[in-house]
């Protein structure tokens, strides 16, 4: 039994779209279920997140998690998308400790955060080198998401074209 919005959104399809389950539930997919495309974009936004310089690492932390939830992400990225969003110093740190989970990574930034403190993340050692690979690498994983992204969202377009173009032979 429907209500309110979803009610109203029953009521609206043409009697064929509630003809049959299979009909019903391709007019509900195109409805409610988000395309993969969005869940790209979401993701790419992910590896733009920066840790603010009065954030705290849990709040940063719980930032990043509520956005990878929307975006459908798995751990592993997550764990790379918070390393490269961490303050300089703190990212440095975590990095020398090479974690294996994000639960791992947000620990290792607790205990640098309590450390290091405010102090100035403009160091040029190795640790900074290693953060700076990373965030190369982050962005040549943002554009590969970019490049599905625009791949899956032109998919769609091509296959209604070639309906079309099937119905106008007919």
């Amino acid at each position: 039994m429907m209500v309110e919005g979803a009610q109203d959104w029953l009521e609206s399809l043409n009697p064929a779209q509630k003809n049959t389950v299979a009909a019903l539930k391709e007019a509900f997919s195109q409805r409610y279920i988000k395309p993969p495309v969005l869940k790209f974009r979401r993701a790419c936004d992910m590896f733009h997140k920066r840790q603010s310089d009065q954030e705290a690492v849990d709040q940063y932390a719980t930032r990043l998690r509520n956005s990878a939830k929307r975006a459908d992400m798995t751990e592993s990225t997550l764990l790379y998308a918070f390393v490269s969003g961490l303050k300089g110093k703190l990212a440095g740190f975590v990095l020398g400790k090479n974690p294996t989970s994000l639960e791992t990574a947000i620990n290792e930034a607790r205990l640098a955060e309590m450390s290091l403190g405010d102090q100035d993340a403009g160091d040029s050692g190795f640790l900074s080198n290693q953060v700076s690979e990373m965030r190369k690498d982050i962005q040549k994983l943002a554009q590969r998401y970019n490049s599905m992204a625009i791949t899956a969202s032109a998919t769609p377009r091509r296959e209604r074209s070639r309906r079309k173009e099937t119905d106008e032979q007919d």
